[in-house]
Order: C-alpha cells, then sequence, then structure tokens
C-alpha cells in the first residue's frame, strides 16, 4: 500500500484494469495476496469448494485489502468503464502503474501500443535453482520473460 501511495502521489494510478470484459483479473490481486499470506492451505479450501473457504483469515484480509485500495484511489479512475485494451493501453501510456495479466498482453497490444523496449514479465520469486516454484506456475525456462516484439506466447 505503501507503495500505491507513493505512485498516485507522483500522479499516476497504481493500478488500472478493464471493468467491462475483464474485472476479474482484480481478484487475481486479492486471491494472490491471501495465497502468499496463507500458503498452499488457502487454495486447497478454496479448489476444493470447503465450508468457510472464503472465509479464512488470508483471504478477508486480502479482500479488505483491495476494498482499501478502492477506497484510497489506487484504481485508474473510470476502469470500471473500459475494456481490457483500453486500461492496456493506458497503462502502455504510463497513467497506470500495474496491470494484472498475462504473457499475451504485447499481441493484443500490437498496433496499439507505442513500442518499448522494457517489457518483461518477472520470474516468480519463490523459484530457486533447488525447488520449483511451490504453486507449480513457474519454471525454469528463459521463455518467463516477454520481449517488446509483439509475436504468439511462446
Amino acid at each position: 500500500m505503501a507503495l500505491c501511495a507513493q505512485i498516485k502521489a507522483a500522479g499516476i494510478a497504481p493500478f488500472a484494469y478493464g471493468g467491462t470484459n475483464a474485472a476479474d483479473y482484480v481478484i487475481d490481486l486479492n486471491l494472490g495476496a491471501a495465497i502468499k499470506q496463507g500458503g498452499l492451505d488457502v487454495v486447497r479450501n478454496l479448489d476444493n469448494l470447503e465450508p468457510g473457504a472464503w472465509q479464512q483469515d488470508t483471504v478477508v484480509a486480502a479482500t479488505q485489502g483491495v476494498e482499501q485500495m478502492v477506497r484510497d484511489g489506487y484504481f485508474l479512475p473510470g476502469s470500471e468503464g473500459l475494456r481490457h485494451t483500453e486500461a492496456q493501453t493506458a497503462w502502455t501510456e504510463g497513467r497506470a502503474a500495474f496491470y494484472v495479466s498475462g504473457s499475451w498482453l504485447e499481441n493484443e497490444m500490437k498496433g496499439i501500443a507505442r513500442r518499448t523496449s522494457g517489457w518483461r514479465w518477472p520470474r516468480c520469486r519463490c523459484w530457486t535453482a533447488a525447488r520449483r516454484c511451490r504453486w507449480r506456475r513457474c519454471a525454469p525456462s528463459p521463455r518467463r520473460r516477454s520481449w517488446s516484439r509483439p509475436g504468439p506466447p511462446t
């Protein structure tokens, strides 16, 4: 939240999202925070629809965090009325610092966004040479980065 406050103070919206067709990406912020704090049991409980899964302490705290982000104005004004490509364009133009997406972003923005030299997807920090990511989403691969030339996902 401190970083969001700094970003907003600089006149940039910390986050943008496509509210008309990709608002569900915001749940990635929510669940990502809950899982980071609570671990794999949070995921298992949610995936298995365990009673009380959505009332787990870390899920509630993460949801309250997203709610606070809304109250503090940490989302690009008008995001709820944007399509995903409009929100992505706001991000590429520097009007928002973060946009939750995937490796398909560059291809979707081909012809819309100005060419950049620095689009990269960071490797998951929980992966080391000794072990895989505990969420099994990351693998030791040079393909974990996405470069500025739009093209199909690899």
